[in-house]
């Protein structure tokens, strides 16, 4: 850990930052709609001869004491302008920029129920038809929630006359909304309960081999997840977006280019919403 800071450093960083002058912080125009592009600038005075090093901020980035910066906007926000020490900070202006989005349209474009039937079906399908698997239950289960699939698979494997057991499979896939959308699976796992015939048994390695199927049965599942489960979310709902954007470009009486503001997955769906870009 490191040393605590004295008190009284502190409190001298301070005293200089209080000398701080900010003469301006704006933004022009401070409405726009979404996807304008706004300038900030701004104009600090630091004390002459500081005996410390004092840097001014913007949202957290180190700026220089004058200076402009465009910013494109995709929704309302609040800029903060500060100056900082090693040890001590000080705010300093905020200006807000307000982004009329009355133009975006929003759409559930995929429901739920229908994202649970056609993941049900693949991964249905994915483990019928081989002799040595059968589902069980009611096969592949399927939830959708903020920003998550989830998936499981419970099976039954059988090998006459060696074992047979029972294995559950757990797929998370994240949607993390944005642009662009992006799908991954944090979580692949393998959970097996074996049920060995008596002279199996009796070799005392049901726990390594129990150990070592799961490793072996995870590690090939992850690969098939990656390869093919993810790329066919992630492409299923790239299409609908870009089907989305190209209707709303179609029936846009100025013929402006629509792009994405925002995807994202709840437990209602899959939902875009999409805005026009502002004229040239």
């Amino acid at each position: 850990m490191p040393p605590p800071v004295d008190p009284q450093l502190k409190k001298k960083e301070q005293e200089e930052l209080d000398k701080v002058v900010a003469k301006r912080f704006t933004a022009n125009p401070r409405s726009v709609d979404t996807f304008g592009t706004t300038t900030l600038s701004w104009e600090v005075t630091l004390p002459a001869n500081s005996p410390f090093d004092i840097e001014v901020v913007l949202d957290g980035d180190v700026v220089q004491p004058i200076g402009t910066k465009s910013v494109t906007m995709s929704s309302s926000r609040t800029f903060s302008f500060g100056a900082q020490t090693e040890h001590a900070g000080r705010a300093l202006k905020r200006v807000s920029v307000n982004v009329d989005d009355s133009a975006c349209r929003s759409e559930l474009l995929v429901r739920a129920d229908d994202i649970v039937n056609v993941i049900k079906a693949e991964m249905d399908q994915r483990f019928s038809g081989n002799s040595d698997l059968r589902l069980k239950d009611n096969g592949t289960t399927v939830s959708v929630g903020d920003g998550t699939i989830g998936i499981s698979v419970p099976i039954e494997i059988e090998v006459a006359s060696w074992f047979n057991a029972d294995m559950a499979i757990g797929i998370k896939l994240a949607v993390s909304p944005g642009r662009p959308l992006s799908v991954s699976a944090p979580t692949v796992s393998v959970d097996v309960r074996w049920h060995f015939f008596e002279h199996l048994a009796s070799l005392f390695c049901s726990g390594a081999v129990q150990s070592g199927m799961e490793k072996l049965a995870q590690a090939f599942l992850a690969d098939i997840v990656q390869a093919d489960v993810v790329p066919a979310v992630a492409n299923t709902f790239t299409d609908k977006v870009a089907e989305f954007l190209a209707d709303l470009q179609a029936n846009d009486p100025q013929a402006r280019t629509w792009v994405p503001r925002l995807v994202n997955l709840t437990a209602a769906g899959f939902t875009v919403t999409g805005c026009p870009k502002p004229s040239q």
